[in-house]
Order: C-alpha cells, then structure tokens, then sequence
C-alpha cells in the first residue's frame, strides 16, 4: 500500500512538472507573437525664401600722433557713415557698435619694432531691412558709403526677419518625408504601418544660397568716376530653410 501512494504521489509529480513546462512554453509563444515590431526613420524638409534683411559690418581707422588725434579723427569719418545710413532711413535700432579699440601702431623696421603714432579703430554692424521690396536699396546704401575714404566695408549675409511661416511648412514636409520612407520598409516586409510611437525633432536651421563675405577696401571716386561707374549690384540669392525630424512608427501583419 506504501509503494502505491509513493508511486501515485511520484506521477502526480511528473505531471504537474509536465503542464508547468507546457504552460512555459505557451507563455513563450505568445509572447513571441506578441513582439512590438517597429521601424525608425527621419524626414527632412527644405523650403527656399527670398531673405528680406541684409546684415554687414562697417571698419574705420584712424592713426594719429597722439591718441586723442586719432579717436577724434575716426570720431568724424564714423558720424559722416552713420548721417549716410540715416539718409535711407536705417533706424538706431540697426546700428551696432561691435567694438572700439585704441592702441599703438607699430611697423617692423630693419627687424625692429618702431612706434609710429596712435591708432582708434571703431567697428560697427548694419542691418537693412526690406530689401525684397527695394533690391536697389543695399547696393545704393554700399555706393553713398563708398564716397567716404579708407573703410572697411565686410561680412555681407542675408536673412529673413520672419521664418515662422517657413519653418512651419517645413516641418510638414519632413513629417511627410519620414512617413513616405517608413510605409516603404512595411511594404518591402510585407508590413502595413501602424500609429507612430514617438516623435522627436531638431530644431530648424536655414543656410543661404548665396552670401557674399568678401571684406573690400572702399575708397572715395573721383566726381567724374562716380558719374559714370555703374550702381553696385548685390545679389540675395535664397534662403533654405530645413527641418530634420525622426519618428518610430509601429508595424503590423498586413491582412491577408
């Protein structure tokens, strides 16, 4: 009778342990059918504008025998630049001084440093605005400016005061673009694409097609010369302006 109950207890045992692995291995089973199946793309979006500002830095010198002499003298030839800009209309508000500096101006002679008076020098940045509506304006402004001698006149870029608009449009273009790439993958595996499950995006950034950064010299013309040169011409070009985005969309089994 004893080896009756060991024998019935060993197989109630075995079969326990035998629906214990059955039951592991269903779990296993439909945990595998179960797997979230995903598929991680990014979109880019460009839209070209035409820029409506123009922005350019303006550089007096001035070298002197005394300090004094010096900054009065790039005093003067920097309020004749600023009552040329005043002239088309370019408010306070777009004049920046970036820097004034007064120092020793030495020169190498014969392999050694000789003091040849003082220098001031006064650097100043230039924003113009509306010059899609006037594109004669910027290079109108470059040639009055020119009139006065020894300038450095640098850095001319182009922008757009107002991207919203752009930058919006955009955005729906790489989210178009990112949805076009991933629908292709589910097709390629045979896949249809489920809902996005999440969304990330980089901030949006514009390049020029079309910058000018060149630092010319400008010199006063004679009267006779200004008479006949032409106008000076300043191409804006365009604007891109992009939006990168990365979206992972969900893939389910397509209906058959």
């Amino acid at each position: 009778m004893m080896k009756r109950k060991i024998m019935a207890l060993t197989v109630t045992g075995l079969l326990m342990v035998a629906l214990t692995a059955c039951s592991s291995l269903a779990d296993t089973e439909k945990t595998n059918n179960e797997i979230l199946r995903t598929v991680s793309v990014s979109g880019v979006g460009k839209v070209s504008v035409a820029p409506d500002r123009a922005t350019f830095n303006i550089q007096v010198s001035e070298t002197k025998d005394t300090t004094t002499e010096a900054l009065s003298a790039a005093n003067e030839k920097m309020s004749s630049l600023l009552q040329t800009l005043k002239s088309f209309d370019i408010p306070d508000k777009d004049l920046k001084t970036q820097s004034i500096t007064l120092r020793p101006n030495y020169v190498w002679i014969d392999s050694k440093q000789v003091l040849t008076g003082q220098k001031a020098t006064q650097n100043i940045t230039v924003k113009v605005n509306g010059i899609d509506e006037e594109p004669e304006k910027l290079g109108n402004i470059i040639d009055s400016l020119s009139k006065v001698t020894n300038i450095t006149l640098s850095n001319v870029s182009f922008d757009k005061a107002d991207k919203t608009e752009a930058e919006a449009e955009a955005r729906v273009l790489s989210v178009t673009d990112a949805k076009n790439k991933a629908e292709s993958y589910a097709t390629s595996c045979d896949m249809v694409l489920g809902y996005p499950l999440s969304i990330g995006s980089s901030s949006s950034n514009y390049t020029p097609l079309y910058t000018r950064s060149t630092a010319p010299m400008l010199m006063a013309k004679s009267e006779s010369v200004m008479m006949d040169s032409a106008p000076t011409d300043v191409p804006s070009g365009e604007l891109n302006i992009s939006s990168t985005i990365q979206i992972v969309y969900q893939l389910l089994p397509m209906e058959k």
